[in-house]
This record gives C-alpha cells, sequence and structure tokens, in this order.
C-alpha cells in the first residue's frame, strides 16, 4: 500500500500567505501553488485539488513535497532573484500578485494602484516593509522581463 503523504506543520504566518495568495484572483503559476497547499492544508483530495486547479495529481504530490521540504520558498519558480537581501522571494512574490490584483477586489475603495497605495498596503496588510523606491525597482524588474 503506498505511503500516504502528510503536509507537515504550517506556520501561522505561512499559513497567512498561502491564504492570501490562493484568494488572489491573478492566475499565477505563483497563484495556483499556494491554492494547492491552502487546499491541501484544509483537508481536500489531491484528486479533487487536481481538477480545480487543472493539473495532474502527480502535480499536487509533488507540490506537497517541495512545501515540506522547503516551505514558503517551495512556490516560487526560482526564475528571478530579490533585489534585495532583507525581501524574501515570497515577499516579492506577493508584491508582485498584488501589484495585477484590482485593489476593489481585495475590499479597498479605488480601482488602481499607485506606488504609495501598494507601500501602504503591503506594509499594513502584509506587514512586509519596503520603501516605495524598492516597490518600483522590483515592478519594473518584472515588466523588463515580461518584455
Amino acid at each position: 500500500m503506498p505511503k500516504r503523504l502528510v503536509l507537515r506543520e504550517v506556520s501561522l504566518e505561512e499559513l497567512k500567505a498561502l491564504q492570501h495568495l490562493a484568494q488572489s484572483q491573478v492566475d499565477s503559476p505563483l497563484v495556483r501553488r499556494a491554492m494547492m497547499i491552502a487546499r491541501f492544508y484544509e483537508g481536500q483530495r489531491a484528486a479533487d485539488i487536481a481538477c480545480e486547479v487543472g493539473c495532474s495529481t502527480r502535480t499536487i504530490y509533488n507540490q506537497v513535497h517541495r512545501f515540506n521540504e522547503m516551505g514558503l520558498d517551495s512556490l516560487g519558480d526560482g526564475r528571478f532573484a530579490t533585489l534585495d537581501p532583507d525581501h524574501s522571494r515570497l515577499e516579492v512574490c506577493l508584491l508582485r500578485v498584488i501589484s495585477r490584483t484590482n485593489p476593489s477586489e481585495l475590499g479597498l475603495d479605488y480601482f488602481q494602484w499607485t506606488l504609495d497605495r501598494l507601500h501602504h498596503y503591503a506594509e499594513h496588510q502584509l506587514h512586509i516593509s519596503v520603501p516605495v523606491s524598492q516597490i518600483a525597482s522590483i515592478l519594473s524588474l518584472r515588466s523588463q522581463r515580461a518584455s
């Protein structure tokens, strides 16, 4: 009989980050990976998660194994580096995902981000302290790679 896959203990900080990402309306690999782990944490079966996310059951198992080994760093694809050693890949990913999310979908009373609004949201909602200039650098690096 195959060994049952178990998700390691998830810290409160990891859980908050997973839930925040999993609820995002942005379609990205980062969000899909967070959704896989969040659903698995909630007790959903791998086959059900695979149907919801649109991947194979093997992908779900692989992602859970990666999360067990690497934690939140497993959500990134490893193709970018952070610009500042004070900010983790997850924080950079969160900023990128939030910047592509309509603020009104997050319950905010505006429909467009400015650097100041993104800075305020990151600091007060995500508890990520990033200078506005650093946010601008993170977002401009992303747009340069996309072109």
